[in-house]
This record gives structure tokens, C-alpha cells and sequence, in this order.
């Protein structure tokens, strides 16, 4: 489909060990369709 638009969202956590990104990305990968988590 030539033209397209393809709205993206990239969304990066920045944190201390431990504190919880993991588990917050894993929720939003829950949350949403077509996520991918890279951890």
C-alpha cells in the first residue's frame, strides 16, 4: 500500500535496577496489540 501511514510508538524506560520496568513494560505489552517489548 504505497503511501501509507503507519502511526509508530516507542516508549523507553530508564531506571534503576529493580525498580520495576520489566514489569511495567510486560503490562503495557498486556494492554496493547501489536507491541513488542524489548527488555
Amino acid at each position: 500500500m504505497e503511501g501509507a501511514l503507519v502511526n509508530r510508538l516507542v516508549v523507553i524506560t530508564v531506571g534503576k535496577t529493580h525498580s520495576s520496568k520489566t514489569t511495567f513494560a510486560k503490562s503495557l505489552e498486556a494492554q496493547m496489540h501489536n507491541t513488542v517489548v524489548i527488555d
